[in-house]
């Protein structure tokens, strides 16, 4: 899976998401919806694949967090 800065996705569900509450502290792996307008979170700064269930776009984000 390729982390994606800044991506729209083009059809709504869970991704794979790296959120970033503040830079100083970085990005953490998570998940959130997007609804075809919109993140659930607003903190979303990078997305990766799309899942059928929030607890697999987690598990997909923390398999792949850049970080570790």
């Amino acid at each position: 899976m390729e982390w994606e800065l800044g991506k729209i996705p083009e059809k709504p569900g869970w991704y794979a998401v790296l959120l970033c509450y503040d830079e100083r502290e970085g990005a953490f792996p998570g998940a959130a919806y997007f609804d075809g307008l919109g993140w659930s979170n607003k903190h979303v700064v990078a997305c990766g694949d799309m899942c059928d269930t929030k607890r697999e776009a987690e598990t997909l984000a923390y398999e792949n967090d850049p970080y570790w």
